[in-house]
């Protein structure tokens, strides 16, 4: 004998929605992807509509796998920014294996509420199963990835502008470091000062030079260059055997991080650092891993300073 089922319309709509948009947040959150709102919301309603769809015989053939999997990028598209064909790649396979982990924690919730009368429970205790493995994912997932990916995956390039002038530097994200602007609270770069040298004014770097890098208050104190002095930061670190070191800082007008996505902002500080950071890794620069996460600021037309 046949069993008639009864679907409620807006339950599903509803129940589609809310897993497309937390599948999608999680996947950014898994990327440390920045992902507006509106967008994720609208790629979520994309997912509703396609999910309501399996009611209608009709359109079946919109639910073959390569239907499936062409939705799929297509909101993916919808709610993250186009940074090309290798990322959307990327993003997709983060997407599926975050599907396949909520699904996995659907079917285990299931199990483990099998013995509950109420049915309502159960869909609702799957429901809530799924969730919370895509907050899991979301929110540590790549930190633990991090975690065991060799350093390569952490070298990125950095282009510093200040004063007009610009220099490109190989950078390596270290998890490791928090170092920050004591003022203004911005992430700080670590960046050889032999490296960023032709950024700085001649009589700043004979300044620098002379001290050898060991009083950065002296140069301050030093510096006759009103724009640069108005630059210039001192930032505070510790290390082994320099629990109360001082770093020779400088405020640029822009930073262009090339990661998996392209960061532009100025609200970073660049540290002058007199030894070499990275003598077989090719990096010159250290990044606190803050300015990928961080918001995008606009960056004002920098002034041309004198050197």
């Amino acid at each position: 004998m046949l069993q008639d089922y009864v679907i409620y319309a807006d339950v599903l709509f509803l129940l589609n929605f809310v897993l497309d948009v937390f599948l999608l947040w999680a996947t950014a959150g898994f990327l440390r992807v920045k992902a507006k709102a509106w967008r994720l919301l609208l790629a979520g309603l994309c997912g509703a509509f396609y999910g309501f769809g399996l009611v209608f015989p009709a359109l079946a053939f919109l639910y073959s796998l390569p239907m499936v999997i062409a939705f799929s990028l297509l909101l993916i598209r919808v709610a993250f920014p186009y940074s090309g064909l290798p990322h959307m790649a990327k993003t997709a396979g983060v997407l599926y294996l975050i599907g396949f982990a909520m699904a996995g924690a659907a079917l285990g919730g299931q199990a483990l509420l099998s013995g509950w009368q109420s049915d309502d429970m159960v869909k609702w205790g799957v429901l809530i199963f799924s969730l919370i493995m895509a907050y899991v994912l979301a929110r540590w997932g790549m930190g633990q990835f991090r975690r065991n990916w060799r350093k390569e995956s952490f070298k990125i390039q950095v282009e510093i502008g200040v004063a007009g002038q610009k220099c490109s530097v190989a950078g390596l994200i270290d998890t490791g470091n928090d170092l920050c602007d004591p003022v203004s609270g911005r992430p700080a770069i670590i960046a050889e000062y032999d490296a960023l040298r032709p950024l700085l004014p001649y009589g700043l770097c004979r300044i620098i030079e002379a001290q050898g890098g060991d009083d950065p208050t002296k140069v301050m104190m030093l510096c006759r260059n009103e724009n640069w002095r108005k630059r210039l930061r001192l930032v505070p670190f510790s290390s082994i055997g320099n629990s109360n070191g001082l770093l020779l800082a400088f405020k640029p007008d822009k930073v262009v991080v090339h990661a998996q996505q392209k960061i532009e902002t100025a609200q970073v500080v660049v540290c002058l650092y007199h030894k070499k950071i990275g003598r077989n890794s090719g990096c010159r620069a250290i990044i606190n891993p803050a300015i990928l996460s961080a918001p995008e600021a606009s960056i004002p037309e920098s002034s041309r300073l004198s050197s």
